[in-house]
């Protein structure tokens, strides 16, 4: 072998060294630019569910991605499962109401007009024995003087109802009372509230005294809270009662009975919406707690009415054993004497009906469920885009920045159409802070080795012919 061959051949070797060498340096320092952003995805993806911050973000995430006229998703944060319903309305509803009209009572068949206590005692249990299980009253529940063992009566037949309902005027002193028992009974826990609740009108007294003693049964919502200012458009749906709990209104406490719904399962997101159980209505509501007073309410008059002398005058039934009655009665003035007692006005009592029916109620059906991606399919999605962020640190600056930003703005459509198409959702916060390593990380470019000036300027020389 010449020494010429030798010296080609070891040529040969060093630049395979050198080239190997480059490969391995290069290698190294495309991991080493890839470890901190798997690694910060893989944090999050792991830990980040013990932030609330970041759980809430991705529940936001995935309300957002699954947000749909059509349908109503619920979030099992301990299962880990989104399940989605279809939303229908209930026009037959409205026929499940019925109004006791309270009169002048011409032929003076009660003991006084507008109804004493006794009087109403009276009504409850005559409209009790004819199978009627759920009341709401609409007019004022206060009088004068000492009333004794009517009172009392009132209250026992009352609690005889499943479902009894009573309005109460509301207003904020300077010092808390203590909560009735009919308002207690309807509190709505803090725990079931989120967003802002600083707006929501806040009370601790009763305008009037609350006649109704300690049934255990007896629900009662609020007319009319005193200190707020009347705006005949909307309508206050909650209020606050000082360091105790969610008040609801008496309309909404009317439509908690019509889908037998108790306050511990009434959820509230202040400025959205109210829900009313896991079957019940979602009422969007603003973030004051009120909604709007609905323009196109029906006529109340088509509400089928019976006047309150003429339950004494029908014939009662002969089996004591009638079968229940699943109307809601609503006991409403109609006389001119009897109309200064009402709490809510016509068009507030048609608005419940006008609710009833049009309110989205999820259907009654097997939901679709959205299971979480398994954690290794998760992973395999960050390693992508952790390799996807060093593609892009080989673009110039301005490409860098918009292929990023168009990264970050896929990964909501991405979880739609996860959602959508295999039902798997997955923790978009682990993908974004992938995104954001890979964003954040420094990229160093190559110095130039040759110097551009020197070289523009460093003409050829002329050739010498020979």
């Amino acid at each position: 072998m010449t020494t010429q061959s030798i010296e080609k051949q070891d040529s040969t070797i060093a630049a395979i060294s050198n080239k190997k060498n480059k490969s391995w340096s290069k290698l190294s320092a495309v991991t080493i630019r890839l470890l901190p952003c798997i690694a910060t995805g893989l944090i999050v993806l792991f830990y980040g569910h013990k932030i609330r911050a970041i759980q809430d973000f991705d529940i936001a995430c995935i309300r957002a991605a699954a947000a749909s006229q059509g349908q109503i998703y619920n979030i099992d944060t301990e299962s880990n499962t989104v399940t989605s319903r279809a939303l229908i309305t209930q026009p037959e509803n409205a026929q499940k109401f019925k109004i006791i009209a309270i009169t002048d009572d011409p032929d003076q068949v009660y003991e006084s007009t507008p109804p004493s206590p006794l009087d109403y005692a009276v009504i409850l249990h005559t409209l009790r024995e004819r199978g009627a299980e759920n009341i709401v009253l609409t007019t004022q529940m206060s009088w004068d003087g000492d009333l004794g063992i009517t009172a009392t009566a009132l209250s026992g037949k009352l609690s005889d109802y499943k479902y009894a309902a009573i309005p109460l005027s509301l207003t904020r002193g300077v010092t808390a009372e203590k909560v009735p028992s009919p308002l207690r009974q309807s509190i709505i826990p803090f725990t079931n509230i989120t967003g802002n609740q600083t707006l929501i009108p806040i009370v601790n007294q009763v305008s009037l005294p609350c006649l109704i003693s300690d049934s255990g049964k007896t629900r009662a919502g609020f007319s009319k809270i005193e200190n707020l200012t009347e705006d005949h458009d909307t309508i206050p749906m909650i209020c606050i009662w000082q360091d105790e709990g969610i008040i609801p209104s008496i309309e909404l406490l009317t439509l908690m009975t019509l889908y037998k719904v108790s306050p511990d399962e009434v959820s509230i997101h202040c400025g959205k919406h109210i829900r009313l159980g896991p079957d019940g209505p979602i009422i969007g509501i603003g973030k004051f707690g009120q909604i709007a007073l609905p323009s196109d309410t029906a006529n109340i008059n088509s509400i089928p009415t019976t006047k309150a002398e003429d339950l004494i005058t029908l014939a009662k039934p002969e089996n004591k054993n009638t079968a229940p009655d699943p109307h809601i009665y609503m006991i409403h003035g109609i006389g001119e004497k009897t109309k200064t007692t009402n709490t809510l006005p016509p068009e507030r009592l048609a608005a419940i009906i006008h609710w009833a029916k049009t309110l989205p109620v999820p259907k009654i059906e097997k939901p679709t469920q959205h299971r979480r991606l398994p954690i290794y399919a998760t992973i395999l999605i960050i390693l992508d885009i952790a390799l996807l962020g060093w593609w892009f640190t080989r673009l110039s600056p301005s490409n860098r920045h918009l292929a990023f930003a168009l990264a970050t703005a896929a990964t909501l459509p991405f979880l739609f159409f996860m959602m959508e198409t295999i039902h798997y959702w997955f923790s978009i916060s682990a993908l974004l802070a992938t995104i954001a390593a890979a964003w954040m990380t420094p990229v160093k470019r190559r110095k130039r080795t040759t110097n551009i000036k020197k070289y523009r300027d460093t003409r050829p020389k002329t050739a010498v012919s020979p």
